[in-house]
């Protein structure tokens, strides 16, 4: 079985947005159960998923996802589809401004 280590690295948040990037990293890992299916599915499916991947979102003021985009080019394309779609059903917290939020999302134990 593949280990998954759902971590996140925030950007284009506001100075001082501490209790901000808590909320988005809590609502990432709501989404932990959706990407380890798309990994086991994947891998049933006789796919080699990425060890790692970097995931991108745009996240809106009402808390929607508007995108996801799994940015690694070695990604088998049904892998990284589920992958995207699991992230676009999360809502988040409103805010006050969109937000971009970059991530890895690693597939395979790290060392």
């Amino acid at each position: 079985m593949r280990t998954l280590a759902l971590s996140a690295l925030l950007l284009a948040l506001p100075l001082g947005a501490s209790a901000q990037a808590t909320e988005i990293q809590e609502t990432l890992r709501q989404a932990h159960p959706a990407i380890r299916a798309c990994v086991e599915r994947s891998v049933a499916a006789g796919e080699q998923p990425a060890d790692r991947v970097d995931v991108m979102t745009r996240i809106e003021p009402s808390g929607r996802v508007s995108e996801a985009r799994v940015s690694r080019p070695e990604a088998h394309p049904r892998f990284a589809r589920c992958v995207e779609s699991a992230v676009e059903r999360l809502r988040f917290p409103r805010q006050a401004e969109a937000v971009t939020v970059r991530f890895p999302l690693w597939t395979a134990p790290r060392h």
